[in-house]
Order: structure tokens, then C-alpha cells, then sequence
């Protein structure tokens, strides 16, 4: 009976966690309780946690203490959480009318916009998007997590409805239910065949990016080009752009489409090339969204098509022209409310005197009179408090006034003051007793109605960038000043691509490449697939001056599970260049990934002025760039950025780089351009002391670990990272025997359990540069590996010592 009742409990809660939203259960399903689904976790936590000492007894009896030592801290686990589980029998729901409480902010903010005033379409799309925006993450929550066992802990996150720890930028590895969601309404809205894969991307011509990529506007030519590439490779597949046979009357585009395939198809027989092999596509673009639609040449090949479709989505999604999270919000062309209300009581009305000068006199107020004596709030404070008073000072009289005289603009102004005015009181009165993550949670929401602000502001456009960031610089050396250009893309990924692409026009032909020990791996895989790849240690010594560019990293990042690292370098750049440079025969670009760099680094400085002299005479062009969604958001994850300087002389040869500052391809859009202008000019040391905060608790926490945990002869072991290196994260490894559910329940369930209990919350999810800890395991064949990112607060460090000795332990005696 226990054993039937059990089974029904799970059943039960599998699907509330799948679901992750009460809401959403069927209705044969309401009757259970959410009593019941805690108490039947509790009951599988607490046999699960009998089951792990009785195997701890019998490994005693065997005298196996490693494994005796994994059942026994498997115990102390479950019985943690079966505790937790039944704890929360006798605790408030996290639910309200079905609805999960931590949707009450976002559900707060739509209540208030359906009430401010939207005459136009233009303005409708506006408020749409301000709703959408709310709380979006590039990178979020499991939903299931956030409303059902982070409330176990007493942990309450407010979050977006489509919350999803998938990674906005790859949907080739997982779409995100907003990413599904966009292509499924832009598909609704097309008046022709609907059913064809649609991917989405930057809002602009890809051409020079897609592989093997042929623009069919007659089919002849479009067979004779597909044929001639497909000579070269046979590994890959032919893209045909079709764009320009379609005319803008959509009636027509079916029949159009049936006599080119028809055709297409004939003369595939006549010229024996397989259709399989070629990948037809159409451009398409929505505002600020762009999309690509597969045309299968054989429409009963869904096989074909899924292969095509995966094969492109990949392509796009690697090489970072996905459309990122800012542009997928975009799409939404109306707010959700079906009625938009042309009054607005519960704002208080439209006060057309309203001035910016007020706000900025209040934030000044609350500056002065702001204490604390914890360095990571008043750096977290002092940032937002920063772009906050940037922004207001930014925008000139003229564009304040129009922005005030019209209706629904003012009134999006209005409540997000006040609404940043009410949660800045909040950290008056009880900032300092607030814990470092209670603390943030309010500046979370400061940053969402920030947010809103910097829509309807906009004080920067694409050319402020360059000069903002070029002042940041002050680690290149005064005579290369002249020389340096600076831009921003969408993401670094892209910046890669852009740079492969430039290498390859200076070159002519394709690209060698060289790279070096710390390269990221989805760096090396984009190089492969364009270029002929080396790893710098395996060039013979003839081959080095045929080399075009160079990757390179100073800091280590975490490695592929292929490789068996043993130390985690500071990479010796400066000696692959004279190698390069020293056997040169042409042109060589070093790209230098600063993601895990401060923004002026002194390495950066000393390699610069090392090679000054071959940068100003041509032969040497340096190009830095860094992924801004790491470290340049505060942790806060909502924006999209990349940004890109290079240092050479003013050689024609180099022209083709020019094109990065340009490329719409890979500029980044007009609201993360306004977060990075902002950011930079207002908040540049801040974001270069949360780096630095973060690499120091990560440093101290190593500094303080079991010195067995480094041994290569331990099961559970961590990769040491040199002396010198910025710290980023914490590559923890475990080999031997199903090391996969080893690693998942022992070690990511110590780390989860412990930092919970400890009331340092852990979250999973797929980036860096978090201010809370965070972590990530991959499953390897031979080994699984966890990264670990350590936070902003540094009470976090002695806790998770004490996790790693209970990880520790689990060695044996």
C-alpha cells in the first residue's frame, strides 16, 4: 500500500515539476494537494536515505570505506531534504489562486501597465515589450526549482513566467520556450505555407556567414555555383538564398515556389547532385527580428528537412546569430491585457511637470544617507545608483520634453520612478540587516524598472560606444592609442566570426589558424569548421610562418572532458607571437578572448608594448574581445554585448577588419547598446572591482581546500589553477565507476544542499559571472566534471569549505 501510494506521489509531482507551475496541472490533478506532493518527497527522501545506510553497513562489513563514505553522506542528504519536504507542510503556500508567488512581481507590473494609456499601435508595441522585457534573462531559473524547492529553503525568487535555464543564445542545444513560442506566432502571421522550419536570427543578411552559401535568383546559376562547391567539401552542406525570386506579394509565392523547385530538382538529375546536400532557404525579417525559412526541396522528407534545419540551427546558433534575447522579446507586437485602459488612477494621474531633477535629488539623498560596511552591497548599490543618475544626465532638455508630453511614455517614466523609489526605501530602512542575496533580489527589481527606463530614454546611439570605451582603455600604450578602434557585437561568438572572416579576406584563401593552451573549446570548434586549426604546442617549426591568426587567452577556462588538465595556466602568449612573428612570411592577427581579464589589464599592457614597434610598422594586428554578458551586467543577465577594440596601423591591408565596427551581422541591439554606453561611462570601476571581488573569493576558497582534493590519484579531485591566473571558476572532476550519478547526487547535491542550508543559495545554470554561486556538470565518457562559479559574497567561501571537506571525504578515510 505504502509502496502504491509512493509511486501515485511521484507520478504527481514529476508532473507539477515538469510543469513548474501549479496553473498548468489538468484539473483530475487539482485534488492533490501541495501538501501531498511535499509529503510524498519527504517519505522517498527518508527511504532513499534508509536504503544509503544500509549500503553504508554493508560496505563496513566489506571494509570498503570510499563507498561506505558515499552512502553515508548520500544519507545526510536525503534525510536534508526529506526534512526540508515535510518542513514545508506546516509553512504558507508558495502558491496563490494556482498562481506561483514568484510570478508576483511580473504579474504586478503587467496589472500596472494595462493602465497606462497606449493610443497607437507603435505605443501598444511599446508596452508589449516592456512587459515582456520584465525580469527576461538571457539565462534563468528552472521554474520547477523556483516554485517548489527553493521555497523549502525559504528562498523566493521572482522571476519571469518563461523562465528556462536555456541559454538564449543556443537554441541548438535546447530552445527556450520564449524562442519556441516566437517562432510558432511569426509563423501564424505568414499568408503562405506555415509548416516549413523557421529559425531565428540577427535582423539582417547573413550571407557572408552561412556555409557554402549561393544566392539563387536563377536556377541555373544557382546549380552550376552549388555544384562547384560541393566539389570542394563533402562534409558539408550548400546553402541556396532564394530571397529575391519571391516578390512582396505573398499570393504569388506559392506557385513561385513550385516551378523553382521543380526545376531545381530536374536539373539536380542532370548534373548528378543530391538534393540532400543543399539547403534552400528564404530571408526574412520583422523589425528588429530576423529569420531564415527552409524550403525543403522534398516536402514528404521530413527526415531530410530535420537534418537541414538541425544542421543550419546549429550552424546560426555556434557562430552567435541567433537572435538574442532583447530581439526575441521584440517580437511581441501587443501587451497581453485585451484592453488598454485610457486612464490611469492608480499612478496618480499624468503630472506634466515632472522633472528629472527631482529623481536625481532624491538618489542623491539616498546616497548620502546609504551605510554599510559590506564592500559587495556597496558595490552592487553603488553601480545601480550610478547608471541610474548616467542615465537622467544623459538625456538633453529637448528629448526629456517629448518624451513627456506624450501620454504613454510619460506615464512608463512615472512608474518606474516610482517603483525604484519605493524599493530604494526598502534598502534605507533595512538595507544593511538584509542578507547580500535578499539585498540584490531588491536591486533586481531597481534593474528591471532601470530597464524600462533606458527603452524609453535612449540617450546613446551606435557611435557613442567607440569613444566611451576607448577612454576605458588606459592599459594601451599612448602611441597606440591612434591606432585603436573599438566597437560592439551581440555576443563574443559572433566577434569570432566576424574576426574568422576579416582574417580570411586579408588572407585570401582560408585562414590558418593557431591556438593556445586556455582557447575556449566552443572557440576551437567554430575555428575547425572554417579554417585550418593547430594547437600551438603541435606546429612544426616550418609552419609557423604561415600561420594567420592566433587565439589566445590569458586566463584558463574550463576544459574540454577530452582533456585531462593538471594544472590551469596563465597562457604564455607573448612567446607564441615571437614564434609567429619571429618565422613571419605574412600578415599575423593575434585575437586575445579577455572575457576572464579586467578591462585594463596589466598582461594586456605588457604584450602591447612589447610588440608596439610590429603593430605600427603592420606587421601585427591585435584584436581583444570579451563576452559582456559574463561580468559586464552586474550578474544581472538581461542585456546582450560584446565588446571588440583592435590595435593596428593604417595599412590598406587591414581594411578588411574595418568591417567589424560596421557589420550589422554582429552589432549588438539598440537597448544592450544603451546598457553598455551607460555602463562603461558611469559604472567602469565598479564592474572592474566585481570581477575583481569574485576572482578573490574564488582564489580564497582554493587556497582553503583539502590538498587530497588536488591529488590525481583521488576520485574526487579539483584541477589547481596557477598562482596568477584570474580565477573564474572551480573545475571539480570525478572518475571511476558510474562517476555520472556520483557526481550529479553526491557532489552537486552536497553543493546544493549544504550552500542552501548554509543561506548562500546555488543555482544551475549555463554561464559565469554570476554574483551568487553557481554551478553546471557535464557528463563525459570517462569522467564528469563540475563548474563551479563562486559569487560576490565572500561568506559564501567558508562555507563552501566545509562542503568540499564533506566532498573530500568521500576519498575515504
Amino acid at each position: 500500500m505504502n509502496a502504491l501510494f509512493l509511486v501515485c506521489v511521484i507520478a504527481i509531482g514529476s508532473f507539477v515539476f515538469k510543469s513548474g507551475n501549479k496553473s498548468e496541472i489538468p484539473s483530475f490533478l487539482q485534488s492533490a494537494s501541495e501538501g501531498l506532493i511535499y509529503f510524498g518527497a519527504g517519505i522517498a527522501f527518508k527511504s532513499a536515505s534508509d536504503l544509503a545506510q544500509f549500503g553504508s553497513a554493508i560496505c563496513s562489513i566489506l571494509d570498503h570505506s570510499q563507498r561506505r563514505n558515499e552512502f553515508q553522506i548520500l544519507s545526510h542528504l536525503c534525510n536534508l531534504g526529506a526534512h526540508r519536504a515535510w518542513g514545508q507542510l506546516f509553512k504558507p503556500s508558495s502558491f496563490s489562486n494556482g498562481t506561483p508567488l514568484s510570478l508576483s512581481s511580473w504579474h504586478s507590473n503587467q496589472t500596472e501597465l494595462s493602465q497606462i494609456p497606449a493610443g497607437s499601435e507603435e505605443m501598444k508595441r511599446l508596452i508589449g515589450f516592456l512587459e515582456t522585457r520584465w525580469l527576461a534573462k538571457a539565462n534563468g531559473f528552472f521554474p520547477s526549482m523556483v516554485n517548489w524547492v527553493f521555497p523549502c529553503f525559504n528562498i523566493f525568487l521572482q522571476v519571469h513566467p518563461l523562465t528556462t535555464s536555456c541559454y538564449a543564445r543556443d537554441p541548438a542545444t535546447l530552445c527556450s520556450q520564449t524562442y519556441t513560442n516566437r517562432v510558432e506566432e511569426w509563423k501564424q502571421s505568414f499568408p503562405f505555407t506555415r509548416d516549413f522550419p523557421l529559425i531565428l536570427t540577427r535582423p539582417c543578411n547573413l550571407e557572408n556567414y552561412l556555409p557554402f552559401y549561393v544566392n539563387g535568383s536563377k536556377t541555373e546559376t544557382a546549380l552550376d555555383e552549388a555544384s562547384l562547391l560541393k566539389n570542394q567539401s563533402s562534409d558539408s552542406k550548400a546553402i541556396v538564398d532564394l530571397t529575391s525570386i519571391f516578390p512582396d506579394d505573398q499570393k504569388e509565392w506559392n506557385p513561385i515556389w513550385d516551378t523553382f523547385r521543380t526545376e531545381f530538382l530536374e536539373g539536380c538529375k542532370r548534373r548528378d547532385l543530391n538534393p540532400d546536400l543543399i539547403v534552400c532557404i528564404q530571408r526574412i525579417q520583422e523589425g528588429d527580428l530576423g529569420g531564415i525559412r527552409l524550403l525543403p526541396l522534398i516536402p514528404s522528407d521530413s527526415k531530410g528537412t530535420d537534418q537541414h534545419h538541425k544542421y543550419l540551427l546549429e550552424w546560426i546558433s555556434r557562430f552567435g546569430f541567433t537572435a538574442n534575447q532583447v530581439e526575441l522579446d521584440r517580437l511581441q507586437s501587443k501587451p497581453r491585457f485585451t484592453e488598454v485602459k485610457e486612464a490611469f488612477s492608480a499612478l496618480g494621474g499624468l503630472i506634466p511637470t515632472f522633472k528629472k531633477e527631482e529623481f536625481i535629488s532624491y538618489i542623491d539623498a539616498f546616497e548620502k544617507n546609504w551605510k554599510s560596511t559590506s564592500l559587495e552591497k556597496n558595490l552592487m548599490v553603488q553601480g545601480e545608483l550610478n547608471v541610474l543618475k548616467g542615465l537622467l544626465a544623459a538625456v538633453s532638455k529637448e528629448k526629456w520634453d517629448e518624451i513627456i508630453h506624450c501620454p504613454t511614455r510619460s506615464a512608463v517614466l512615472k512608474l518606474s520612478f516610482l517603483k525604484i523609489k519605493e524599493q530604494l526605501e526598502i534598502l534605507a530602512e533595512e538595507g544593511d540587516r538584509k542578507t547580500f542575496f535578499d539585498l540584490v533580489l531588491n536591486l533586481e527589481q531597481i534593474h528591471s524598472n532601470f530597464s524600462s527606463l533606458l527603452e524609453i530614454l535612449s540617450p546613446f546611439c551606435t557611435s557613442d560606444f567607440a569613444s566611451i570605451y576607448h577612454k576605458r582603455l588606459t592599459s594601451i600604450p599612448e602611441n597606440l592609442k591612434s591606432l585603436t578602434s573599438c566597437t560592439i557585437h551581440t555576443a563574443a561568438m559572433a566577434s569570432l566570426a566576424g574576426i574568422l572572416k576579416a582574417v580570411e579576406m586579408t588572407a585570401g584563401e582560408i585562414p590558418r589558424v593557431a591556438f593556445g593552451e586556455n582557447t575556449y573549446f566552443e572557440n576551437i570548434m567554430i575555428a575547425k569548421r572554417i579554417s585550418k586549426t593547430s594547437y600551438v604546442d603541435e606546429i612544426e617549426e616550418g609552419d609557423w610562418g604561415r600561420i594567420d591568426l592566433i587565439l589566445a587567452q590569458f586566463d584558463p577556462v574550463l576544459k574540454r572532458l577530452d582533456l585531462d588538465p593538471i594544472e590551469y595556466r596563465v597562457e604564455k602568449i607573448a612567446e607564441t607571437v615571437r614564434k609567429a612573428l619571429n618565422a613571419r612570411q605574412r600578415s599575423l592577427t593575434l585575437a586575445i578572448d579577455c572575457t576572464l581579464d579586467y578591462i585594463n589589464s596589466s598582461r594586456i599592457q605588457s604584450l602591447l608594448e612589447e610588440f608596439q614597434k610590429q603593430i605600427d610598422e603592420g606587421a601585427l594586428n591585435v584584436v581583444c574581445y570579451r563576452s559582456g554578458l559574463k561580468y559586464d551586467l552586474f550578474g544581472m543577465d538581461n542585456f546582450s554585448g560584446a565588446p571588440l577594440y583592435m590595435i593596428h596601423s593604417k595599412d590598406p591591408k587591414w581594411a578588411a577588419f574595418d568591417h567589424l565596427l560596421t557589420d550589422p551581422a554582429i552589432q549588438t541591439d539598440r537597448l544592450s547598446l544603451n546598457w553598455f554606453c551607460l555602463a562603461y561611462q558611469c559604472a567602469a570601476i565598479q564592474l572592474e572591482l566585481y570581477r575583481k571581488v569574485i576572482f578573490e573569493n574564488t582564489r580564497s576558497l582554493l587556497n582553503k581546500l583539502p590538498p587530497r582534493l588536488y591529488s590525481d590519484r583521488s576520485d574526487y579531485r579539483i584541477v589547481p589553477i596557477e598562482q596568477g591566473a584570474n580565477p573564474g571558476f572551480i573545475d571539480i572532476r570525478i572518475f571511476g565507476p558510474y562517476h555520472q550519478i556520483r557526481g550529479a547526487a553526491l557532489v552537486c547535491g552536497s553543493l546544493f544542499t549544504e550552500c542552501f542550508e548554509g543561506g548562500h543559495p546555488i543555482f544551475t545554470r549555463r554561464s559565469l559571472g554570476f554574483y551568487h554561486p553557481n554551478f553546471s556538470i557535464i557528463f563525459g565518457k570517462h569522467n564528469s566534471t563540475i563548474r563551479l562559479t563562486v559569487g560576490l559574497d565572500p561568506g559564501q567561501v567558508d562555507l563552501l569549505v566545509k562542503c568540499f571537506e564533506q566532498i573530500d571525504a568521500l576519498n575515504g578515510p
